[in-house]
């Protein structure tokens, strides 16, 4: 009975740290953008942005555009009018690149 105990306690063991996300890699960085800045669609699911700059949006389930708010992702400039022209993190900026690679990581975390 001790090594069947023993065996068990060894394939059953949970570690108590938790393992930990590369919150730095540019598709998270790109997937938290877009789910801190969705809109919800008529089908009640989100609706992301779709560029770097502009209102349009698109729906990760249904694929329906919508026009919302106005959104900015990328550097800000001083000629653009606003009255912050302060750098943004890299954390605020939408890479492009990985873009479809985010849009991916949504639609099979929420949808499928």
């Amino acid at each position: 009975m001790g090594f069947a105990r023993r065996l068990h306690s060894i394939f059953s063991y949970k570690s108590k740290v938790k393992p930990t996300i590369d919150v730095s890699s540019p598709v998270l960085i790109n997937v938290n953008i877009l789910r801190h800045h969705n809109i919800t669609c008529h089908c009640k699911s989100m609706a992301i942005p779709i560029g770097i700059q502009g209102n349009e949006y698109r729906c990760v389930k249904c694929d329906n555009r919508i026009i919302g708010i106005n959104y900015n992702f990328g550097n800000r400039d001083i000629t653009d009018g606003s009255l912050n022209t302060l750098s943004k993190d890299a954390v605020q900026l939408l890479d492009m690149t990985y873009y479809d690679d985010a849009v991916d990581f949504l639609k099979s975390e929420r949808y499928y």
